[in-house]
């Protein structure tokens, strides 16, 4: 990483700047006793959102955590992270 930053200072006299800062985040996860995800089916990923005065709808079918935690940020307005190593379809 630092050799890239040096050619990128180098040739672009780019100046990289890295701070910390705290902010809000959601963080998708299974809860203990929660559901279990199990493998799709092949098909067609898909996603379809509709929202009213009472909450948010969302209804995903082989869909990956990665598509899934976009579109949940989307509608919720806020970053989405999964835990590390988490692989899984919903």
């Amino acid at each position: 990483m630092a050799m890239l930053q040096d050619l990128l200072a180098e040739r672009f006299k780019l100046v990289l700047h890295r701070e910390t800062r705290t902010g809000r985040a959601l963080v998708l996860e299974v809860a203990k006793n929660g559901p279990r995800m199990e493998q799709a089916e092949p098909g067609e990923p898909g996603t379809n959102t509709s929202s009213t005065k009472t909450g948010i709808s969302i209804d995903a079918h082989n869909t990956d955590m990665d598509l899934f935690a976009q579109v949940l940020s989307r509608e919720m307005d806020l970053p989405v992270v999964k835990p590390y190593g988490h692989r899984g379809r919903v």
